[in-house]
């Protein structure tokens, strides 16, 4: 009789849980099975890192399996943004958590210079690292999801390791990405002198042609990309 009681009790107060949290079922599931288990994964509830409650933050951690990203973002009960390898997006239910708190896919490793790519540019800086690789230089590579909120946490990381930070974006280079990161250098007081902006100029574009064409008219394409990056490095 007790048990029965029990059960429906916890039934009901996950149930108003669920609908208060506007949530997904499946997602508001996983969310709950894993602050569930948090307590039990290097304590991370009890033993919460010390972050700041406001303000931007970068934490470093030594994760033991690609489980520990969402663990943690359960036990530090502040919104985290992670940056982690684009494979960690094929890990069922995994990946579905991932993409829906917004975490950041890192297409590749480099030590040199950091390409933030947007949408349709993402490819073209996959490219452009290839041909800064042939001459020496290795390049980070990352996939910006979103313009609006910024990743504070990766912006902060970018800026302080890499001497070049290269937004590529196929926008006016007005009121776009790079505008964005520059209004977020001024607010942070970080220094901004290794941003480099590809995107197009505030001019329209008078001439008929393909999406190529108009790419390579405001040097958009891999190779200049690459070239003018290559450049810039060896001043």
């Amino acid at each position: 009789m007790w048990a029965w009681f029990m059960t429906l009790t916890a039934a009901a107060v996950v149930f108003v849980n669920w609908r208060r949290s506007g949530l997904g079922l499946l997602e508001f599931l996983a969310l709950f099975f894993f602050r569930a288990y948090a307590p039990l994964w290097h304590g991370c509830v009890f033993n919460r890192p010390p972050l700041p409650e406001k303000g931007a933050a970068l934490l470093v951690s030594n994760h033991t399996s690609s489980a520990d990203p969402a663990l943690l973002t359960c036990g530090i009960r502040r919104p985290v943004s992670f940056v982690i390898a684009q494979e960690f997006y094929r890990v069922p239910l995994l990946g579905y958590f991932f993409v829906k708190h917004g975490y950041v896919p890192v297409l590749r490793d480099g030590r040199d210079v950091c390409l933030l790519g947007l949408g349709t540019m993402v490819a073209t800086a996959q490219a452009a690292a290839d041909l800064l690789a042939a001459q020496g230089i290795s390049a980070k590579v990352v996939s910006m999801h979103t313009v609006k909120p910024l990743d504070d946490a990766l912006l902060a990381d970018s800026f302080a390791r890499y001497g070049v930070v290269a937004v590529l974006e196929e926008h006016s280079r007005i009121g776009g990405l790079a505008s964005a990161i520059g209004e977020w250098l001024v607010a942070k007081n970080v220094d901004g002198r290794a941003l480099m902006e590809f995107g197009t100029p505030d001019e329209f574009f008078r001439e008929a042609g393909s999406q190529q064409h108009a790419r390579e008219r405001f040097g958009l394409t891999a190779p200049a990309i690459a070239q003018q990056i290559a450049q810039r490095l060896r001043k």
